[in-house]
């Protein structure tokens, strides 16, 4: 769980879509096993969908020792480095407004 149909549109205070909340109950469903990226979206995902199956988290499943700071990697001040889908449930809203602080 990465967040969801309905996670997303409690959080954004949007209605869900009928097929979107069929697709996403029904995969839900089927489902032997759940993973979340955070408690919090784990939790909040099972009430909203009102399953039973438990779920675990699994938090930087990417081995970081794998990855290292190269030396002649710069940070130019003032920067922000964004990774992500550029859409409102991302926070680039947030993000462009941060720029005037």
């Amino acid at each position: 769980m990465h967040g969801g149909h309905h996670f997303f549109s409690v959080t954004l205070e949007k209605k869900t879509t009928f097929w979107r909340s069929y697709q996403e109950i029904t995969s839900f469903k089927k489902a032997d096993a759940l993973i979340a990226v955070s408690n919090y979206v784990g939790q909040k995902t099972k009430e909203l969908l009102n399953f039973k199956l438990p779920f675990i988290t699994i938090y930087n499943f990417i081995d970081l020792e794998k990855f290292s700071k190269q030396k002649d990697q710069s940070v130019k001040k003032y920067s922000i480095l964004f990774i992500g889908t550029i859409c409102k449930k991302k926070g680039v809203k947030e993000l462009l407004e941060a720029f005037e602080i």
